[in-house]
């Protein structure tokens, strides 16, 4: 059992250094010495627990769409009011800059989506996991009678999730957009799929 639990941790450790390596070099660059030297072993370490460099990145993709779909389906459930909990969504889908470790990581991997079947078996899986969540709080609005739809409430998911998509790698790449800007867009959005407006409230001013 201790050896079992032992080789979980190396595992886990070299995942970890493996999502460090990609974020370093870029996806296309990464190679086996690379995630060695961030994990502090030697490659044939590496090479012992995934024998293969594509068997370690699909397992650091199948983790990272786990951890982000495990996070918003939790944010979902802590949040009743279904126009705050349909704001919390959409910003936790728009990275918050080049530095968002979890949708960086996301975005390398769209490379490989294109080319390899196995990428995108996993990243259609993610998808619809990602409309899942925002036609089950768009479902649930219009059911309470606070969103009026403009369309069907699987529809309007798919263009969130599409245009947190496009949006989001804008933001990721620090050239074009914030995600400040990604968000207003995606809330003009809202307003005419939902009729709902999520832009924040304009501050009042200070009484002189």
């Amino acid at each position: 059992m201790s050896r079992k639990k032992d080789q979980a941790a190396r595992r886990k450790h070299l995942l970890e250094a493996a999502r460090k390596a990609i974020l370093k070099r870029g996806l296309e660059s990464v190679g086996v010495r690379d995630i060695a030297q961030a994990a502090s072993m030697s490659p044939g370490s590496v090479t012992y627990y995934f024998p293969t460099i594509d068997e370690l990145l699909r397992q650091v993709q199948a983790d990272v769409i786990a951890r982000f779909a495990h996070s918003r389906w939790e944010l979902v459930r802590t949040i009743e009011d279904p126009v705050a909990r349909l704001r919390a969504l959409i910003e936790r889908g728009v990275a918050t800059g080049p530095d968002d470790e979890l949708l960086c990581l996301l975005n390398e991997f769209t490379g490989l989506i294109r080319r390899n079947p196995i990428y995108q078996i996993s990243w259609k899986s993610h998808n619809d996991s990602q409309v899942s969540i925002y036609e089950s709080v768009i479902t649930t609005g219009a059911a309470l009678g606070v969103f009026t739809l403009s369309c069907s409430a699987l529809s309007i998911a798919r263009n969130f999730v599409g245009l947190e998509d496009i949006y989001g790698f804008h933001v990721v790449t620090g050239a074009s957009m914030t995600q400040h800007e990604a968000l207003e867009l995606i809330f003009d959005f809202a307003k005419g799929a939902v009729g709902c407006d999520l832009h924040e409230p304009a501050t009042p001013p200070v009484p002189s």
